[in-house]
């Protein structure tokens, strides 16, 4: 008889000892807990990276959090929950947060075709809208790892354009970065060497070879600057362009949609006496 329940008995026994493991292998990771709510490292790690949390250090973080519990279990315990001003804000966030959706949910559905033209015409009818709140410079820029390919691309651009000698470049493994027509208002030039260069150049010079930082040697060449409130060349700034045309024309279909609901619902606003 005793041998009836030697398995069952081993089957619960080992069934405790997985129980216990998973228990801890779930509580290995946490970071934090207060009482019966925890915090793991995955959490933390990822909340950090949103645009909400991305300035507050790690430990600012956990700090906030277990704040937040505290005093979200001492209103628990103080009746807040069933407080009508709870329930009140609550049912503001909700519809604050429904709206929000919505709109975001409209805004995907939006399907916005335009060309070329549109946006020129855009630019033209816009055009003060474009003006610039600081000075403006447009300007090619390549940096290399090579002092001495540095020094043979800068030699070959006095001989020619920059489209022509950055295809006789393209390729080169010693190439850091490079752009062609940057548009860059003066307070964004980085870093500090490049920026003493560009505001201080004249349209269509060639900067001298420039150490930018250590074994990074960089070449300038200014093709156009704007001054402070004059409205740049729209080739300059056509993604810009793009940009405020379609944030305008999203607002003005969102617009139009909000509008076409008014005639779904009973509204009435009554006038002043």
């Amino acid at each position: 008889m005793p041998k009836i329940f030697v398995i069952p008995a081993l089957m619960v026994l080992c069934a405790v000892m997985l129980f216990s493991c998973r228990e801890k292998e779930k509580e290995v990771d946490y970071a934090v807990r207060v009482e019966n709510d925890y915090l793991n490292n995955g959490t933390i790690d990822s909340v950090l990276t949103t645009e909400r949390f991305k300035n507050l250090f790690r430990d600012e973080y956990i700090n906030k959090w277990i704040r937040n519990r505290v005093l979200y279990k001492e209103a628990v315990k103080k009746g807040i929950l069933d407080d009508e001003e709870y329930k009140k804000a609550v049912a503001d966030i909700k519809e604050e947060a429904a709206i929000a959706v919505y709109l975001k949910r409209l805004n995907e559905e939006l399907d916005i075709s335009f060309n070329e033209e549109d946006l020129k015409n855009f630019f033209k009818e816009k055009s003060e809208e474009f003006k610039c709140g600081d000075d403006a410079y447009v300007f090619n820029e390549i940096s290399f790892v090579s002092y001495e390919k540095a020094v043979q691309f800068r030699a070959t651009l006095l001989e020619s354009s920059w489209e022509n000698t950055f295809k006789v470049f393209k390729g080169d493994p010693t190439i850091r970065k490079s752009s062609e027509k940057k548009f860059s208002f003066a307070n964004e030039i980085q870093p500090n060497e490049i920026y003493k260069i560009v505001v201080n150049m004249q349209e269509n010079d060639i900067s001298i070879l420039t150490e930018t930082e250590p074994g990074v040697f960089t070449i300038v060449q200014l093709i156009k600057n704007f001054p402070r409130e004059s409205v740049p060349d729209y080739e300059y700034i056509a993604p810009q362009v793009k940009e405020r045309y379609l944030m305008q024309k999203r607002k003005e279909l969102i617009d139009e949609k909000i509008k076409n609901f008014y005639s779904k619902y009973d509204i009435e606003i009554k006038k002043d006496k």
